[in-house]
């Protein structure tokens, strides 16, 4: 069965006037829940669970830092949804639980230096796969048996190394730069 536009405009205009009746210290409108949605579409498309994709969209877009309660209210979904996809997200480093001074709910937020996170993350992931592909060219050709596909994988990871110390380079060239910027024209943040 096929969703109209229309119908799903309805769908996020009666989410969005349920929002409102929470009254969310943010503003979020029909624009924004479209682009929260779609964020958890792609994430989806790429093997990570929409509820993430639509917590991350969620702490981009929002101001300060967001309760586990206000995630729950904004997308409508469940504590423990929020409570597994928010552990997927600190171990990815692209989300951060911070504290409220004299709150004691849970607040998260997009990390600082998120995309340098993400990216180190990869690379620290990157190590102990190389170990085990080692392991494996190894004990193929010990047993006379063609190691070509895991020769092709170890090709990957290095140049997934290489690479990834490129971006990474260049992401904090660019990071430098816009602080300079920020500086120079007294809007430091």
């Amino acid at each position: 069965m096929e969703v109209s536009e229309s119908s799903e405009v309805l769908v996020l205009t009666e989410i969005y006037e349920s929002i409102c009746m929470y009254q969310i210290p943010m503003k979020i409108n029909e624009d924004l829940l479209k682009f929260i949605d779609k964020m958890g579409q792609f994430y989806e498309d790429m093997g990570i669970p929409r509820i993430g994709g639509r917590m991350l969209g969620l702490m981009l877009i929002a101001e300060g830092p967001i309760s586990t309660t206000d995630i729950e209210e904004i997308l409508q979904v469940s504590r423990s949804s929020i409570s597994t996809n928010i552990r997927m997200l600190i171990i990815s480093g692209l989300a951060e639980q911070v504290s409220i001074s004299g709150d004691r709910k849970d607040y998260f937020t997009f990390a600082e230096n998120a995309w340098e996170k993400a990216i180190l993350v990869r690379q620290n992931k990157l190590p102990p796969l190389e170990e085990i592909t080692q392991e494996g060219i190894v004990s193929l050709q010990k047993h006379g048996q063609s190691s070509k596909k895991l020769e092709e994988m170890m090709d990957w990871i290095q140049l997934d190394k290489k690479y990834s110390e490129l971006i990474l380079e260049e992401w904090r060239t660019l990071q430098k730069k816009e602080k300079q910027r920020k500086k120079k024209h007294g809007s430091l943040s």
